[in-house]
C-alpha cells in the first residue's frame, strides 16, 4: 500500500481545486493496511497483480452520493428526481419506443399476471412524466427523437406519447394556421452529418445552416459528384500467409460469391441487406420474396414428413398467405412446384429427413489439406451429397456440388460418388432443374484428376483471398461458355453479379464491355483475351473437363 501510494503522488497531480481526491485516496490505502493488520494469520500469503487489482477495484468504485443538481449548468437526469421543478429550456432526449415501451412482465410476477384496479398503469405513468415535462418547461421545450432509420434513411413513425402530443400542440392553432404549424414544429434530420441539406442555408431551418463541419461539407460535394471508377483498380495483391489447412465450407463461400470473400474475409467488410420501407398498407399480393419464403417453408415441412395441411395451417395462423380467394392461387402454384421437385428427389434416390455428415480430409499439392463435412444424402448405389432447395437454378449450386464430388474423389476414387442439386425451373411453369454430376473418369486415375481440380480451386481462392478477383458466380459461367451475358452481368431487378455489394464496391459501375476489357496481368493463367476471361476458363474450363459440359 505505501508503494502504491506513493506511486499515485508521482503519477497523478491533484487539481489544485480538489485536494480532497489524493486524501480520499490515502484513506481507502490506510482502510487496506489496517484491515491486513487485524486480520488473523501470520501475513505470510502473497497476493499476485490479479488479487491486488480486485481488491482495488471494489474499493475505489464510485459509492452512490448527492445528485450534482443545480450547479449553474446543464442538469442531466432521468425524468423522476427533478418532477414539476420549472426549468428556462427542458430538452428531452430519445422518446423512442425502446426508452418509454413497457417491458414485457416477468413470468413471477404475480401482480402483473393478475391486475387488479389501482396497479400501476405503465402507459398512463408514461404520458403522466411527459405532461409533467412540459408544465415545467419555461421558454422552450425541445423534443429528440429517432425520425430515420441509420442505416437505410427510412422514416421512423413518432411513438404514442410524442404522436398525442405533437397532436395536441397542433389543436392548439386556429383551423387555418394547422398546416403551416406542423410544417414549423418538426425538424427531420436526415441521420447523417454528410447530407447536402445539413450544409446547406436553409436545408433544414430556413435562414440558418444547420452545420459547420467543414469536413461534411467535402463529403457532401464528393456525393453530389461522385467519381466512379471506369477500370478495375490494378494494384499490388494483399501478402497473405498461405493457408496449410483450407477449410471447406470457406471454399464453398468463395465460389460462392469471389469478392465478396475477400472483402469480408480478408478485409474485414460487411454489406448490409437493403431494409425494406414499412408499408403504410397491407399487400394482397406477395412479393416474389414472400413467395420464395413460402416455398422454402412448404419444402423444408414436406422433407420433415409433414403434409401440406399442417403447412398450410401454419402459413394461416401467421398471416404469411393472401386471404380469401387469393389463398389458393399462391398456395397452388407453390405446391405443384414443391410436388415436382420431390418428385424429382425420389426418382434420383435423395433421402429425406437430415443428411449424415461425412468427415472429410485430403492433401492436395504444396502441402495444402481440405477439412470439412459433407452432407449425403444420395443412396447406397450410388452414395454422395445432394442438395434440394426452393430456388431458381445458379451456376453456383453447379460448383457447390462440383466440389464437393471432387473432394469425395480424392477421399476414396473408387465409391461410384455422384453430386446432385434440386431447384426449381428457370421461369414460371418450367419443370424442376437437376444438376446430377457423376465424374469422367473413376478410379484411381479419377482421383488423381479431381486432386487436380481441387488444386485449380485453392489457386483461385489464394488469389481471390488475395485481391478483387474478376471472378463472378454466374456472369463467368456465361463467358467459359462463349456468350457474355449481360442479364447476368447487370439485371434490372438487381440479381445480376455487378449488382452484389461487393462487385459494386470494387468495380464501381463497369458495363459489360468494360469489365471484358480489363487487361490480363502476368499473374493471371494463361489463355486468351482479359483478365475475366481467363479466370472464367481457368475454373469452368476445369469443371467441364471433370464431370462434362453443365448447362444452367
Amino acid at each position: 500500500m505505501a508503494r502504491l501510494s506513493s506511486t499515485c503522488e508521482v503519477l497523478f497531480a491533484a487539481p489544485t481545486t480538489a485536494p480532497r481526491e489524493f486524501e480520499v485516496l490515502h484513506r481507502i490505502l490506510g482502510e487496506i493496511t489496517e484491515a491486513a493488520d487485524s486480520a488473523p494469520g501470520d501475513g505470510s500469503h502473497l497476493l499476485d497483480l490479479g488479487d491486488v487489482r480486485r481488491l482495488l477495484d471494489s474499493k475505489l468504485t464510485d459509492g452512490p452520493g448527492r445528485p450534482d443538481f443545480f450547479r449553474g449548468g446543464i442538469t442531466v437526469t432521468s425524468m423522476t428526481p427533478l418532477r414539476w421543478v420549472p426549468f428556462r429550456v427542458v430538452c428531452v432526449l430519445g422518446l423512442d419506443q425502446d426508452l418509454i415501451g413497457s417491458p414485457a412482465a416477468d413470468s413471477a410476477d404475480l401482480v402483473a399476471e393478475s391486475p387488479q384496479l389501482g396497479d400501476p398503469d405503465p402507459r398512463a405513468e408514461s404520458r403522466q412524466s411527459l405532461l409533467e415535462i412540459v408544465m415545467a418547461a419555461r421558454e422552450r421545450l425541445i423534443i429528440v427523437r429517432d425520425g430515420h432509420d441509420v442505416r437505410s434513411s427510412y422514416k421512423t413513425p413518432r411513438v404514442v406519447p410524442a404522436a398525442e402530443l405533437f397532436d395536441a400542440v397542433v389543436a392548439l392553432a386556429l383551423p387555418g394556421q394547422r398546416d403551416e404549424l406542423e410544417e414549423r414544429l418538426e425538424i427531420g434530420h436526415p441521420r447523417h452529418s454528410f447530407d447536402e441539406t445539413c450544409v446547406t442555408d436553409g436545408g433544414l431551418v430556413p435562414g440558418v445552416v444547420w452545420s459547420f463541419d467543414d469536413g461534411d461539407r467535402q463529403a457532401a460535394g464528393a456525393r453530389r459528384n461522385p467519381t466512379l471508377p471506369s477500370v478495375l483498380p490494378v494494384g499490388q495483391p494483399i501478402d497473405r500467409t498461405s493457408d496449410g489447412v483450407l477449410d471447406l465450407m470457406e471454399l464453398h463461400a468463395f465460389l460462392k460469391d469471389p469478392m465478396g470473400a475477400f472483402a469480408t474475409r480478408s478485409l474485414q467488410i460487411s454489406f448490409p441487406y437493403i431494409a425494406e420501407a414499412d408499408e403504410a398498407v397491407l399487400p394482397v399480393e406477395p412479393s416474389n420474396l414472400d413467395l420464395s419464403d413460402l416455398g422454402r417453408r412448404l419444402l423444408d415441412a414436406r422433407r420433415r414428413g409433414l403434409s401440406d395441411a399442417e403447412w398450410l395451417h401454419v402459413e394461416r395462423r401467421t398471416g404469411t398467405l393472401p386471404p380469401g380467394a387469393l389463398e389458393g392461387r399462391v398456395s397452388g402454384a407453390i405446391l405443384s412446384e414443391v410436388d415436382d421437385i420431390m418428385a424429382e428427389s425420389a426418382r434420383l434416390g435423395v433421402r429425406t429427413g437430415e443428411p449424415d455428415h461425412q468427415d472429410v480430409e485430403v492433401g492436395i499439392a504444396g502441402g495444402i489439406r481440405i477439412v470439412g463435412s459433407i452432407p449425403r444424402l444420395l443412396a447406397s448405389d450410388g452414395p454422395g451429397p445432394a442438395r434440394v432447395r426452393y430456388a431458381r437454378p445458379k451456376a453456383g449450386f453447379v460448383l457447390e456440388a462440383w466440389l464437393d464430388l471432387m473432394v469425395l474423389m480424392v477421399m476414396d476414387p473408387e465409391i461410384p460418388w455422384r453430386s446432385v442439386s434440386i431447384c426449381r425451373g428457370k421461369k414460371k411453369g418450367d419443370r424442376a432443374t437437376v444438376i446430377d454430376l457423376e465424374p469422367l473418369i473413376r478410379g484411381a486415375q479419377g482421383g488423381a484428376r479431381a486432386r487436380q481440380a481441387l488444386e485449380i480451386v485453392s489457386i483461385c481462392f489464394r488469389a481471390g483471398m488475395s485481391e478483387p478477383l474478376p471472378l463472378f458466380p454466374t456472369f463467368s459461367k456465361t463467358v467459359a461458355d462463349g456468350d457474355p451475358d449481360a442479364t447476368a452481368w447487370h439485371h434490372r431487378e438487381g440479381w445480376g453479379d455487378a449488382d452484389k455489394g461487393a462487385t459494386g464496391f470494387f468495380l464501381g459501375q463497369l458495363s459489360l464491355s468494360d469489365v471484358l476489357a480489363i487487361p490480363a496481368l502476368e499473374r493471371d493463367p494463361d489463355g486468351i483475351g482479359g483478365r475475366t476471361s481467363r479466370w472464367a476458363h481457368f475454373l469452368w474450363d476445369e469443371v467441364a473437363a471433370t464431370v462434362g459440359p453443365v448447362p444452367t
